[in-house]
């Protein structure tokens, strides 16, 4: 596993046990779907949870799509609690207000 460097575009999604066992899954599962959904983009897992750009020269490229991209599906939708996104600093952004307020039918009531 790579180590997370905030100086590079990454972001956090954190998944609720809660929901995800009431889809038939489990937190890590979905950790390691949304690995296999992101990494693809150019970014490398620092964490749980935790994907950022496989380099400087990449950020935009490889978050930017992925997020969005990864918005749109059903089952992250469905079991995210939070999810920050930072763009090369340390002053993070709530992903999901921004979904709230661009696209609020993405997001699925409790």
């Amino acid at each position: 596993m790579a180590t997370l460097q905030t100086s590079l575009w990454h972001f956090t999604i954190e998944f609720d046990e809660r929901k995800a066992a009431a889809h038939g899954t489990t937190a890590e599962e979905l950790y390691d779907r949304v690995g296999a959904f992101v990494e693809p983009y150019g970014n490398v897992r620092v964490g749980r949870g935790t994907w950022q750009a496989r380099d400087a020269r990449s950020g935009f490229r490889a978050q930017c799509p992925a997020v969005c991209d990864l918005s749109k599906q059903k089952w992250v939708m469905q079991n995210v609690r939070s999810w920050v996104t930072f763009e090369g600093d340390a002053q993070g952004e709530d992903y999901l207000a921004v979904i709230g307020r661009v696209r609020p039918r993405l997001l699925c009531a409790e």
